[in-house]
């Protein structure tokens, strides 16, 4: 009987082993996805660049910024009224000063 219970909670503990594998794995593999979808919509606005002349890693702001946050920052830039702007700062590295016309430029310094 001892025996019979102990191969029957060593299997239950290596199923519920390979489990959690699959589990983290699978968090790890829609993470990624995560990632790439918002590196994507970043680089078709402004912000991808406007990171870049802040200092910021792409990698780390994604992996140090709230979702929450970070969908903020899209929809900011998104919906910016200072393209014009932004553009010439993007283009020419110009002499205004990025936070005098970016809304998002003094949240993302923070991901230095």
């Amino acid at each position: 009987m001892d025996a019979v219970l102990t191969i029957t909670l060593g299997i239950i503990v290596a199923v519920s082993f390979f489990a959690m594998i699959a589990v983290v794995m699978r968090s790890a593999r829609q993470l990624r996805q995560y990632r790439q979808n918002v590196a994507a919509r970043m680089k078709a606005l402004r912000l991808d660049k406007m990171l870049d002349h802040a200092g910021v890693k792409r990698s780390r702001f994604l992996r140090k910024a709230h979702p929450l946050a970070v969908e903020k920052h899209l929809l900011v830039c998104q919906h910016c009224t200072t393209t014009k702007t932004c553009d010439e700062y993007l283009k020419n590295g110009s002499d205004i000063p990025e936070h005098s016309f970016c809304p998002n430029f003094r949240e993302l310094s923070r991901y230095r």
